[in-house]
């Protein structure tokens, strides 16, 4: 059976209601009828007249009801067809606010990223305003000699660039180098250029890195485009930039800039200058942070003969250099070589500065480290306990039965263990206060040496005296006009105060910056644990425009 439409059906039940209004009119006549024959009947027929009368009223019932159903029917398929046709404006209204919040949800995102453009060039166009306004002010300046000194000054020694202890620091060319060049290339630079490297300078020193590029990358346009290629300020100029790249942690394209000012040096100064050696270097070490080692092995060599052609063999600069060779042969798993280059650093270092320079430290720590890597655990141990127990006497004094050095106190322990005797808690409190921070780095590759020999007890022994000292010297840190102050605490420990450590603090502070700090600590403190006072015996030395100042907590 196919399925009626709505139509079809309301068409069905006005035929069917037709039908049933001429059954009930004929019911209405037949029961006319009978009340008009009524009189004219016997008595007994009444009761048959009766039950008819009695069946044709109900069939009339009945037929009335079916009527009033019909007509329901009818008004509900009407209404049905009204609903659908609101439920089909519905959806078609629906359709179009979908439609049109699609189209709005893309010119939001049009918009947006409109706006993000414009404030990103709004930003450009501040900071090229600010630099535009900065050369505005010098334009009439005389440029005189010392500041063509200054701008002809590096930036700052490429050991921020370095990996090792100790990387190149060599100072750029002096202004009679730089004039032999210039003579050499039958030019000279122009005083924008030297003015610009200043600029660059000063910018890059206070971080602004987004300031100090650009202006940088002029320099060096600048000079090219006025034929200025192989000359010593072109180099300085791509030894600064590919600086400023490093710090921005961009090694690849800093490699690349110093690739370039490494060929200017070797054809203003040759191949066997020492300038060019501390290029070599500097170029080494970027290798070296981007872990290509054997690429940066070769130029480190070639720095280090350099050297020796320049100084001699037994010049600290020459061990200043072993021990970054050393370093790269470590990272490449040549422990020998390392081991070889460290060994010959620490000869030149403990020859020509004694054996009390800081460089001699440094180079028995890389030393060790080689050892450690090749298993000599006796040999990186004798230099760990050397530098603990220098460090120690010269801070208390020699060691002696009273006094202990923390590697003594862990190997005592160690034996305690072995023998099942019990280990006391506070003598690792006491062993805090004679720990500093130049020894903790020594007593964690100290504790890995004991580990490997299954010293365990004297390991976790210096690792726990770390722990304690590193928690004993935590800053507290205080938040000012959306500046981090850190008071740090390198003395005694301190009580705490709610929680909150309690160092003795002694700086000197601009009037406004000394009293926003001195607001947001005593805020931090009630005023019924505080026992201190300012430095000068009152508050009346805030007055003044810098002052001195300390906190005095009871102990």
């Amino acid at each position: 059976m196919t399925n009626l439409t709505q139509e079809d059906i309301v068409n069905s039940t006005r035929t069917v209601l037709q039908g049933l209004e001429a059954l009930k009119m004929e019911h209405v006549t037949i029961e006319e009828n009978l009340e008009r024959n009524k009189k004219f009947l016997e008595p007994d027929e009444m009761v048959l007249f009766d039950e008819k009368l009695d069946i044709i009223r109900k069939n009339m019932d009945n037929l009335s009801l079916a009527i009033d159903e019909a007509h329901i029917m009818i008004q509900l398929v009407r209404y049905m067809q009204m609903l659908e046709t609101e439920n089909q404006k519905l959806k078609s209204t629906n359709k179009s606010l979908a439609q049109e919040g699609e189209w709005m949800r893309n010119e939001l995102y049009y918009y947006r990223e409109k706006i993000k453009e414009a404030n990103q060039k709004n930003a450009e166009l501040e900071e090229e305003n600010k630099h535009l306004a900065f050369l505005n002010t010098i334009k009439d300046l005389d440029i005189d000699r010392r500041i063509d000194e200054k701008a002809s000054t590096p930036l700052e020694p490429l050991a921020d660039l370095g990996f090792g202890p100790e990387e190149e620091d060599y100072p750029q060319p002096s202004a009679s180098t730089a004039q032999n060049s210039m003579t050499a290339s039958n030019f000279e630079a122009p005083s924008r250029a030297r003015t610009l490297q200043g600029l660059v300078n000063q910018y890059a020193k206070n971080g602004q890195y987004e300031v100090a590029i650009p202006l940088c990358k002029q320099g060096i346009e600048e000079m090219r485009e006025g034929g200025i290629h192989d000359h010593e300020d072109m180099a300085m100029m791509l030894n600064t930039l590919a600086l400023l790249y490093s710090n921005m942690n961009k090694h690849k394209e800093a490699i690349n800039h110093l690739n370039e000012a490494l060929e200017i040096r070797e054809k203003v100064y040759g191949e066997s200058n020492i300038v060019v050696a501390g290029t070599l270097n500097n170029l080494a070490v970027l290798y070296g942070k981007r872990r290509r080692y054997k690429d940066a092995e070769p130029l480190c060599r070639r720095a280090l003969d350099i050297k020796k052609d320049c100084f001699g063999d037994d010049h600290p600069e020459i061990a200043k250099q072993l021990n970054n060779l050393g370093l790269l042969c470590l990272s490449q798993g040549k422990f020998d070589e390392a081991e070889e280059c460290y060994s010959r650093a620490l000869q030149i270092y403990e020859s020509a500065c004694g054996p009390d320079d800081p460089n001699v430290a440094k180079t028995k720590n890389n030393l060790s480290a080689a050892y450690q890597k090749q298993g000599k655990n006796k040999e990186a141990e004798q230099i760990y306990k050397q530098f603990l127990t220098k460090a120690y006497e010269k801070d208390f004094g020699r060691i002696s039965d009273t006094k202990k050095c923390i590697w003594q106190i862990a190997e005592e322990r160690e034996d305690k263990h072995s023998r099942g005797e019990h280990l006391d808690t506070e003598e690792l409190i006491d062993a805090v206060k004679i720990v500093n921070s130049s020894m903790m780095s020594t007593m964690k590759n100290l504790a890995n040496v004991f580990r490997a020999q299954n010293k365990y007890q004297a390991a976790d022994t210096l690792d726990d005296v770390v722990r304690r000292a590193k928690r004993s010297r935590k800053s507290h840190v205080v938040r000012v006009s959306g500046l981090e102050i850190r008071l740090v605490h390198e003395c005694e420990p301190v009580r705490e105060v709610q929680g909150v450590r309690m160092p003795l603090i002694r700086d000197s502070t601009p009037r406004a910056f000394t009293y926003s700090i001195r607001r947001a600590f005593l805020r931090s403190v009630p005023r019924k644990e505080r026992a201190g006072c300012w430095e000068g015996g009152s508050e009346a030395g805030f007055r003044e425009q810098t002052v001195r100042w300390a906190f005095l907590w009871e102990r």
